[in-house]
């Protein structure tokens, strides 16, 4: 029957997997071009460099705009799992920023502050923009081939979609550095 034949292939590819390390690593870090978090952007170019340099992977690192900070990272994220959504590929999606609970256990809001000001009235520019995480997270969590590693270092760092797993066949792992 077909549910018998989906758990061979999860066994088969559970034990491929052990055997056999990735063929590519790709790491995307996403950090804020304007932070209130003092030395966020040198932390994180500092990782990413030991991605690159220790680990051997393929790292792009996005400033994440103020303005239209959603449409962004869409792109961005819809780009990067073209590219590099394959089997026997490792993706890894870094946050490094602030992070709030949208609605109790379901969705976190990214923030490049924590003052919720617009505008900073002598330059004229936004000071405070955010986005939901939740369309990015889904969008890996969905991800068709790879095993999926999320590395956020942020409050309210993850709270799993309501996935449809559809084709997936790859796993997900989450690892949070949080105060809450």
């Amino acid at each position: 029957t077909s549910l018998i034949r989906s758990l061979k292939e999860v066994a088969q590819t559970c034990e491929r997997r052990r055997r056999e390390p990735y063929k590519a690593a790709h790491v995307l870090m996403l950090y804020w071009e304007k932070s209130d978090i003092p030395g966020d952007d040198e932390e994180v170019q500092q990782l990413g460099d030991r991605f690159r340099d220790y680990f051997h992977y393929d790292v792009d690192i996005f400033e994440i705009p103020l303005d239209r900070p959603d449409l962004h990272l869409m792109s961005k994220a819809v780009e990067f799992l073209k590219t590099y959504d394959k089997e026997e590929s490792l993706l890894i999606l870094f946050y490094a920023g602030h992070g709030s609970q949208i609605q109790a256990g379901q969705s976190t809001k990214w923030s490049n502050s924590w003052a919720e000001t617009d505008m900073d009235p002598d330059e004229g520019i936004r000071k405070h923009s955010s986005v939901d995480s939740s369309g990015i997270q889904k969008m890996f969590e969905q991800a068709q081939a790879a095993d999926v590693l999320f590395l956020m270092d942020c409050c309210h760092g993850y709270y799993p979609s309501q996935l449809t797993h559809g084709d997936h066949k790859g796993s997900v792992k989450v690892l949070v550095s949080s105060g809450f």
